[in-house]
Formats: C-alpha cells, structure tokens, sequence
C-alpha cells in the first residue's frame, strides 16, 4: 500500500495500514478517566503505544512483567510517494508523541528508501528523555522524487528502567509541505485563563493559554515568564490542529502550574514561536492584585473509637498534601505524574510518598538531585487537644549524610499559622526504617500543618542514596490506648434548681473500660467538697451522695463533679444550684430566738430591779472577781495584739500548698495549680482558722475569713509552725514547691 503526498491520519481512527512487528507495540484502548483528552474525545481515545498494558491503564510503564521477556518489537508504516514534487514544495514529517525512555534504552526512527533496506543512520533518535505531548518534525527534503517508508524501533537493554520508564505514544502522523506565511496567536483571558482556589501559598496556580496559527504550525515552544523565570507550558490534551476555531476555543491548549510559595513579583507574560517568528503578551498583574490566598476549610477527624472521633489518617496519594519548593513539580498528567520531588509510588501492592525521582526508590542509583529542598505538607487539620497529641509515621530515609555543610537531611517541623513560621520537630541524619511517634501537645494549636523536607546539597557522593519514604501518616490522640471519656449526667437535682437542707444527688456515670472512684473529685465553689457516704454501682452507673445544704448560705452554689476511667479520660458535670433554707432555719432556730427574748426580758427587769434599788452590779462584780478580772484582762488584751500583730506581717511568709490528688503540702512564695509530684492541676492554698483550727482549701491566694469564727481572718502562718501542725494532725511533711512536672493532667 502507497500513501499520497500529502498525508494526515490520527491513529484513533485505526492503523491505517501500518503494521506492528514483534512484542511491546500496540493498540492503546484509553478513557479520559484514566487520560483526560476531553476537549477531543467525549469519552475513550486511541494510539499506538510501545509498553507493557494496552488496555486502559492507570500507569504507563514499558517495563517487562516479573516472568516477561524486554520488548524490541517495531512501528511500520506503509510507503509513502514523495515523487513528482514541485521544487517548491518541502515534505516534512510530523508525528504527535508522547516520551518516556530510560537512558540505554532507545526508540529509533529509520528510513527505507525505495525498499533498499532500512539506513543506518537514524532519522531521530530517543534515549534518556521524557515529555508529555509534542509534535516532532523532521524535514523530508532530502528523499524527494523517492518512495519511503518508516519504522519506528524499540532496541532495549535489560537494566530496570526507572526513571524514563513509561514507554513512547504516536498518536498521529503527517507529511506535508511546510509553510510559514503568518505570525503565531496568543488567546488569554486574564479572568478565565489564571485559576487558582480559596486556599494557603501552597496550591497550584494554573495558567493557561490558546495557541493559534493560521499556518497550522506546531510551536516550536510556548513559555510562562514569571519572577525573572522561564517555564515551558505543555500541550495538555494533545492535540495537533493548531488553526482550529471552536466556539470560543482557538488552536491548542497549553497549561503551566505553579506554586508561588516564595514569589513575592507575581506579574507574568507568555512567549510563543513556531520556529520562524516569535511572538509576546502584554504583562499582566503589575500590581500583584490578581492572584491571592485564603485560608481554606480544615480537614477532619477521620479515626473513630466508639464513633468519637480521635485523629487524622492522612492518605497517600497527595489529596491531602501541598508539593511545594525545589525542584519545580512536574504537571500533574497521567503522563508525567509529577513524579520529580515528592509523589506517590506503589510498592508491594500498597501506596507510599516517597521524595526521590520516578521509581528509584529501590534502586542502586542516587533517587534525588543536589541542592533540593522538596516539601510535602500537611494541608491545615483542626485538631482536638483535650488529651494528649501525637504525630506518627512510617519511614524509610536513605540518603549521603556526608559533605561540606553535612550532607543531605530529612526534616519534620510544624506550623500553628498555616505554614507562615515552621518549628522543627526531628532531624533525620542517619538511614534508617522505623516507625515514628512524636509528641506535639506543647506545640499544637488549635489549627496544625506539618511538613517532611527532604533537603541535599550539591554533593551527589556515593549511591544509592534513594531518598525518603512514608506511609501511615497519623496526627491525633495516642491510637494505642482508649481515649473515650466517660459519661457523665445529673438526674436529681436538675441545673438551676432550689435546693434545701439534706439534698441527694443522683449522678449517671458510665464508661466504655472502668470508673475510677478513686480519683473523683467533687468540688462546691471551688472548694473540694468529701461526703460522708458516697456510693456508686458499677452495673448501673449510678452515682450517689448527700449535700446538707444548711452548711451553706442561701444564693447560687456551683458543684462540679470530674469524674476519671481507668485510663485516665475524664469528663465533667457542672450545676448551678439555688440553696433556700429560709423556712428550715427559722424553724431551726426559732426555740433560741424564745430563749434569746426570755433572757433579754429576764435581763431587763433585773436592770430595773437594780436601779430602782440603786445597786451597782459592775462595782460588785469586780469586788467579787477584782483580782481575777485584772488576770483576765491583761491576757485578753495579749492575744488581741498577737492576732493583730500576725494580720498584719502574715503576707511576709510563704504559702502553704495542698494537692487533693496526692495527698502533698508544699510551702512557696508563689501560687502554681501544677503539682511537681503528680503533675496534676489539683494545687489549692491552705489556711488552718487560727481561732477553731479549722483548715480551709481555696482556689487561689486572697482575703478569706472563718466561716465559723466571725471576723477571723485566715492569714499565712509560719513554715515551721505549719510543719509543726500537718505533722502532729497528718503525719506529712512539708516540702517546697520546685515546679510543674512535664506530664500536666487535663483539668
């Protein structure tokens, strides 16, 4: 079969009497869900494509299957007439390809010229090289007035092939005569053609354009300059018609994203050239107002215990991640798969992010480049921070630890402003393969980011050096323990309610483990209240004490109720009750307020006995007792001056410190609710009533007074007075106060 000058055929539309020879050459069978090439086919597409899988694969590759043999088959095609051409027509082939080829590895395009055997010297020749969609051209004039045919050939070694490893894709062909009689078009839209989210620095911006040619001249490039830089967009749906006018949409498609994390002039233009004449855009966004960023919608717990959520398990293919620093990421194509920094690589039959290039990852060359700073981030998760939070991963790091500046590292940090500053939280400056565990509670707000950076120097040293790995990326509470909080709600009395004399409550309290009785705490005002009786069924959960309420005055009492499980989860109850003991004193006290009258009757009449018969009952009384009232008198006014003396010196000695949870006195100048024993918040200040002896446990240091003893205030006493009391009471002995422990208690 003879082909005529000129010749044009897409290979979505069959062979077209091209053949195939040998293994690795066939008919690719794709959809734009595996491959968009939507704005040309509406659903599936067609080429010829040297690899391994034909059938709508989801990963090109042209390595052999474990028990298969290298593919060195060959691309055929039919005969074409360049004879009886005018002088001024110049034949030029072009061909829309894919590149995907390892260094040792090559795809040869030879000639045959009259069926005299294929030459020896390629026309093109392709090894160590890979790109996305592009048109080839290679001039045909030299074969005029003869008949030709190419072949397209795989010669391969049998060294893996992971780097360039996807295989080579001809999706059409041409032969024509080449004209250039018009200038290229830029088609832009600044509102259309720059997309970018409601999201941090760290996202890709696209920028697209429409390259047009009345010509139908392919681009000889089509460049992005932005920050004094130059970036090649690509053909992302490949295709090769150049002077198409569809609706709105002029010629070829071509796209570039970037991050511009680090770019503070974002003001950009485009440079096209179809090889003869070059052409510019105007620059736009001189005053940086087009593209700006937003903080976006966090992510979510997605770990449960007993439907409470717990944490975050990040997944591994980049969805939930930012690729940001150098190098410059790859497009995101099915072709290229960004796969240059960090990306997402398959490994025994599961996922993994692994920092390095393609899929050197198990190889005995260098999986990086010099001088990287590669990114993988964390988009923003809301974290929950009542209990303890870790950050956890598997790892595997290889890489030269040895140069100038120390070689290449592996740094994890973390971010509580969306990424604007970074703390380190390890360094990674040894090979190794583990799981790791990171305790971020002191750094952790109420948004986080975390970012792994894979940093290099200029030094390659010796391989293999592959680069960093992970997988089970974690970021919550401690997965390996029982983070689920007990239950806790009042059935009698209700909040709010009016409460009077002996009052019961009745408590619902229940856990998924265990109720720890032992480290209930009840507090009213602030105070730690202890009830006589406290009875609690474990089958039930039902808790319950008594509260006599005619110890307290009548208003607003606020009780708290903090109850712990086995592990150490807690939860609270908080009611507002109302004390009206109105009724119930009266009736108390009414039989004293009959004495009281009697006596003040019984008082006054003998106070008008004794004046009407003019006797002086104060003169008599200190006839009588007259040495005795002298005694009293003079010790009565000494201990009137030692209590005003101690009222007003007592702010000179420490505080006495009491921790309800374990039971320790501590003396300091100054108040912490951190217990350095325990490591609790269960520090209160202590008083003991100077008049009753009676001790009291207050919130914080201030002004209190004997709620038995009127107008006695409680004051600081002496540190050896009040070692001299808890010991002979409480055979405990006062310590001082030397700071909180690390592990703090949630309360």
């Amino acid at each position: 079969m003879i082909k005529e000058f000129q010749y044009r055929h897409h290979f979505n539309d069959g062979l077209d009497n091209w053949t195939i020879v040998g293994s690795g050459w066939n008919v690719l069978q794709q959809s734009n869900q595996n491959d968009d090439r939507s704005n040309l086919y509406m659903n599936n597409w067609s080429a010829v494509y040297f690899g391994t899988h034909h059938n709508y694969p989801t990963n090109y590759s042209y390595q052999p299957t474990v028990m298969g043999e290298y593919s060195n088959g060959s691309f055929v095609s039919p005969y074409f007439d360049l004879t009886n051409l005018e002088d001024n027509i110049n034949p030029v082939l072009e061909f829309g390809c894919r590149i995907s080829i390892n260094d040792g590895d090559y795809i040869n395009l030879l000639i045959n010229i009259n069926g005299s055997g294929w030459e020896s010297s390629p026309l093109k020749r392709y090894t160590n090289l890979e790109s996305d969609w592009a048109l080839e051209k290679i001039n045909l004039s030299e074969y005029k007035g003869n008949y030709v045919k190419l072949k397209y050939e795989a010669v391969l070694d049998e060294s893996p092939d992971l780097i360039n490893y996807k295989g080579f894709i001809i999706d059409f062909v041409s032969i024509n005569n080449f004209t250039n009689n018009n200038s290229p078009q830029i088609y832009f839209n600044i509102s259309e053609n720059v997309q970018f989210g409601s999201n941090l620095k760290f996202q890709k911006i696209k920028f697209s354009l429409d390259y047009y040619d009345s010509d139908n001249n392919y681009p000889e490039f089509v460049i992005l300059e932005i920050d004094n830089k130059n970036y090649s967009m690509i053909n992302s749906f490949g295709d090769w018609n150049a002077s198409s006018i569809v609706s709105n949409e002029m010629g070829i498609y071509f796209t570039k994203s970037l991050t511009l994390e680090d770019v503070s002039n974002r003001s950009f233009r485009f440079f096209i050239s179809d090889g003869q004449n070059i052409n510019s855009s105007q620059i736009y966004n001189k005053d940086n107002s087009l593209i700006s960023f937003s903080i976006p919608s966090s992510l979510s717990y997605n770990v449960y215990q007993k439907s409470i959520p717990i944490g975050y398990l990040f997944n591994e293919t980049l969805d939930d991640f930012y690729v940001a620093g150098t190098p410059v990421q790859k497009e995101s194509t099915s072709w290229l798969q960004s796969d240059n920094t960090w990306h997402t690589i398959r490994k025994l039959y599961r996922n993994y992010l692994y920092g390095g290039r393609a899929n050197l990852f198990n190889s005995q060359e260098r999986g990086y480049g010099r001088n990287w700073e590669a990114e993988l981030i964390t988009k923003p998760i809301e974290i929950v921070s009542n209990k303890k939070v870790f950050l956890e991963f598997s790892y595997e790091i290889d890489l030269e630890f040895q140069g100038e500046n120390g070689g290449d590292e592996g740094v994890v940090s973390i971010s509580n402003d969306y990424g604007e500053t970074w703390s380190i939280l390890k360094i990674y400056d040894s090979n190794e393969n583990t799981q790791e565990k990171i305790d971020i509670s002191a750094k952790v707000g109420n948004v986080v980011m975390i970012k792994f950076t894979l940093k290099t120097d200029d030094n390659l040293g010796a391989p293999p050096g592959f680069g960093w790995l992970l997988s089970d990326i974690y970021l919550g509470y401690d997965r390996d323990k029982d983070n689920i909080d007990p239950i806790i709600s009042a059935i009698n009395p209700s909040d709010g309610e009016k409460v009077n004399s002996l009052t019961n409550f009745q408590i619902n309290l229940t856990d998924n483990t265990e109720i720890d009785l032992s480290e209930l705490i009840i507090l009213i005002d602030g105070d730690l209240y202890s009830p006589e009786k406290l009875n609690y069924n474990n089958e039930t959960g039902l808790l319950n004490f008594d509260w006599n309420t005619l110890d307290y005055t009548d208003g607003t009492h606020s009780i708290k109720i903090i109850a712990f499980d086995s592990n150490g989860n807690s939860a609270e109850l908080e009611l507002d009750l109302i004390v009206d003991n109105l009724l119930i004193n009266f009736l108390r006290w009414s039989p004293w307020f009959i004495i009281g009258i009697i006596i003040i009757i019984s008082i006054s009449s003998t106070y008008l006995y004794i004046k009407r018969n003019d006797i002086n009952l104060v003169d008599k009384v200190k006839g009588i007792y007259g040495s005795k009232s002298t005694h009293f008198d003079r010790d009565e006014d000494q201990v009137i001056e030692k209590i005003k003396k101690l009222e007003s010196s007592h702010l000179d000695h420490p505080l006495t410190l009491y921790c309800k949870y374990c039971d320790s006195w501590f003396y300091s100048n100054n108040f912490d609710i951190i217990c350095p024993s325990c490591g609790r918040d269960q520090i209160y200040a202590a008083y003991k009533c100077l008049s009753c002896g009676r001790w009291y446990f207050k919130d914080e240091p201030g002004e209190y007074y004997c709620k038995t003893c009127e107008g006695i205030k409680l004051i600081r006493r002496d540190k050896e007075e009040v070692q001299e009391i808890i010991g002979k009471e409480k055979r405990k002995v006062l310590k001082k106060f030397e700071g909180e422990k690390a592990q703090q208690h949630i309360i």
